[in-house]
């Protein structure tokens, strides 16, 4: 699936609200979007990649592609389950990683690690991400 293009409903369980969150410069954020955070404490859109930090869902959407840092901010959901497309096989345990902002794999080559498939349903996969304190 490639990456949002518009702001979508994700459904959650649980989790914690994090208001706020400054967006990276010349990012662009979707709200239902899984979001990396920087060094700088800035979050962008998630892509494919080793080595980056998954931070969350965004709640809230902001569109900061003419902005410094932090000039525009989002609302994110941490430590939830949620469910996302999967490409890819889809096995209840096996961890997940990041195919793009709103995509899940459970191929970790060349990808960071967003948390572990608990459940399969018709419309996606559900992913705890609890368990990396995010």
């Amino acid at each position: 699936m490639a990456a949002q293009t518009a702001d979508a409903h994700r459904p959650w369980r649980d989790g914690e609200l994090v208001e706020n969150v400054p967006v990276a410069a010349s990012a662009r954020v979707y709200a239902g979007s899984i979001v990396a955070i920087d060094a700088s404490g800035d979050v962008a859109a998630a892509a494919k990649g080793a080595g980056k930090t998954y931070f969350g869902i965004a709640v809230t959407g902001a569109d900061n592609t003419s902005g410094a840092a932090g000039a525009r901010t989002v609302a994110v959901r941490r430590k939830a389950t949620a469910r996302f497309a999967k490409t890819g096989t889809a096995v209840r345990g096996k961890a997940a990683y990041v195919a793009d902002d709103q995509t899940v794999t459970d191929v970790s080559t060349a990808a960071s690690k967003v948390g572990r498939i608990v459940d399969i349903d018709a419309d996606g996969v559900w992913v705890d991400m609890s368990e990396l304190g995010v």
